[in-house]
């Protein structure tokens, strides 16, 4: 059985298990991605944040964006994470990983 990114990311002692950290903002609703629009988060973790969104002919659909707590930060309102420039290959390898999950 592997392990999951984050449990590899712990045992490499990348990240802490209970970073205290605050999670970094989510989109703000009417937010368009892809052509849906943000309706709400419906849940956030620490590799990410899930949302509704909605789509032509009130399609609805959700939406996961990959945004790791110990590795990103947007303040509310903005729409680009920032990562510092130290943590990029970490977050594009991470980022490469949800890509393939």
């Amino acid at each position: 059985m592997s392990l999951s990114l984050k449990d590899q990311l712990i045992a490499a002692g990348l990240v802490k298990r209970d970073a205290a950290k605050p999670k970094p903002a989510p989109l703000p609703s009417g937010t368009v991605v892809g052509g849906y629009q943000i309706v709400k988060k419906l849940a956030a973790g620490g590799f990410g944040v899930v949302y509704l969104a909605e789509g032509e002919n009130q399609h609805l659909v959700a939406i996961k964006e990959y945004l790791p707590s110990s590795l990103a930060e947007r303040a509310p309102g903005e729409l680009t994470p920032r990562v510092k420039p130290d943590k990029q290959p970490l977050y594009r390898l991470g980022l490469k990983s949800f890509f393939e999950e």
